[in-house]
């Protein structure tokens, strides 16, 4: 099933990013130059061991417990749940969320990033909104930054090479950016900026949940990885 998988992908990043700096006029020797000297910059980078594509969508899990009826109080606040046994427990929930997902691992990666709290008689809570890490760990972090880049990559070049509306069928690209932005107000933006994004990415999650297909095989035509995602750019 194709999906993004920034990791795997690295070369289509490469290629996508030196298709469009050649399109756009960069001589190939600058760019050749340019790749040497910042291969010797980043020589001593610090290798981490990346997560699997599946342990990203482990998010699915917090956004369903947010929302879906049985895993929510009468306020719509997340409840605890027992971890199993029952059709409220988090077992259940990992089942509903993610169908064919290992409910163990997916407990002891969410605890691990201090997402989830598990007490002494095996009640499990939400501790996050977001499935952001509040460890040093961070290569949760460099992995879903590596998708999201493959995913801007790929509807930006997609929309310039499309030959007919259908093939950029999902395929979005928007802006808005004022240009004399007063950076008193930057904090106050951040703000708004976060609120919008967190309720249009629960909307957007709810419908896309609603049309997938109930089967577990990935291996079925047909199908294929589809979202969007939301990002908020300052230039320095």
């Amino acid at each position: 099933m194709p999906r993004l998988d920034g990791i795997a992908h690295w070369m289509q990043i490469l290629d996508h990013t030196l298709w469009l700096m050649v399109s756009a006029g960069i001589k190939p020797i600058d760019i050749q130059r340019a790749i040497s000297q910042l291969l010797v910059k980043h020589r001593r980078t610090p290798v981490m061991r990346m997560p699997s594509p599946e342990v990203l969508e482990y998010a699915r899990v917090l956004t369903h417990w947010r929302n879906q009826a049985g895993f929510i109080d009468a306020r719509g606040k997340p409840l605890t749940l027992p971890l199993k046994d029952t059709k409220t427990s988090f077992k259940h929930l990992v089942r509903e969320a993610l169908p064919g997902a290992d409910a163990n691992d997916v407990l002891t990666v969410l605890q691990r990033h201090q997402l989830i709290a598990v007490t002494i008689d095996g009640n499990v809570s939400l501790l996050s909104k977001e499935f952001l890490p509040q460890t040093t760990e961070r290569a949760q972090f460099f992995a879903y930054t590596l998708a999201a880049l493959e995913g801007i990559l790929l509807t930006c070049t997609t929309n310039l090479t499309a030959k007919k509306p259908a093939d950029n069928l999902g395929c979005l690209q928007r802006t808005a950016f004022a240009e004399r932005f007063d950076l008193r107000y930057l904090r106050q933006y951040d703000i708004f900026l976060r609120k919008q994004a967190a309720q249009f990415l629960i909307e957007q999650d709810a419908w896309l949940k609603r049309h997938e297909r109930k089967s577990k095989s990935r291996r079925k035509a047909g199908i294929a990885q589809v979202g969007v995602g939301v990002f908020g750019f300052r230039a320095h």
